[in-house]
């Protein structure tokens, strides 16, 4: 991935991606849209109707500004929500998918970055006591009556500790990032962590070994 500036350093960055045998597809930065990358993650049952939606928004993520998420929110928006289910009507999709737009303040706009035909990363946000995602696709494609779609509202935030550490130190090192601010997720419940579990720790003692790679 490579931002350029001007139509020169664009065509440079595309000659070097063809000689490497790579495809270019060229795609608008939309200005300060870092922290404002939003989410519907939904199932979509067997009548093409919903049956359960997560909205929620990056809050870090690395590679900074364009990778996977480090923390996740749950932060509903309405217009993300309907937006994304508009899109999916229009191709008649049906199971998990997980739409994500970048805001513009320009404009006052949710705009497409992709279409993941999958669960996200932070999928763990919804598969709970309270809100389970995976049950009720399960139950739908048991061939059950559909409930009523359910919408997650809960103050529910993703981490991925490890990933984390690595993108804040580099948000902190540029001077966008405090102690408190870094912290302020780690504090509030619920939280979904994306590795650790009391009853199987090697997966997040593994998780260390990805940290010392990325700060080395």
């Amino acid at each position: 991935m490579v931002v350029a500036d001007t139509v020169d350093a664009a065509v440079v960055a595309w000659a070097e991606a063809a000689d490497r045998g790579l495809g270019t597809i060229l795609q608008e930065l939309i200005p300060d849209s870092t922290e404002r990358i939003h989410s519907l993650f939904t199932y979509i049952g067997r009548s093409g109707r919903p049956l359960a939606d997560v909205v929620g928004r990056k809050v870090r993520q690395g590679p900074l500004g364009f990778g996977t998420a480090a923390v996740f929110e749950v932060q509903f928006d309405e217009r993300v929500r309907d937006t994304g289910h508009r899109l999916l009507a229009s191709t008649g999709y049906r199971g998990f998918a997980q739409v994500e737009f970048a805001y513009d303040r320009r404009d006052d706009a949710y705009k497409l970055l992709e279409v993941n035909t999958r669960m996200p990363q932070w999928a763990g946000l919804a598969m709970t006591r309270d809100f389970d995602i995976a049950r009720i696709a399960h139950n739908d494609l048991s061939g059950l009556p559909e409930p009523p779609c359910r919408t997650l509202t809960a103050d529910a935030r993703w981490i991925f500790m490890a990933k984390d550490v690595w993108v804040s130190m580099q948000m902190a090192r540029r001077g966008e990032l405090g102690p408190s601010a870094f912290l302020a997720p780690y504090l509030r419940r619920p939280r979904v962590r994306a590795v650790f579990a009391v009853d199987d720790p090697l997966p997040a003692a593994a998780s260390i070994s990805y940290l010392r790679s990325r700060v080395a």
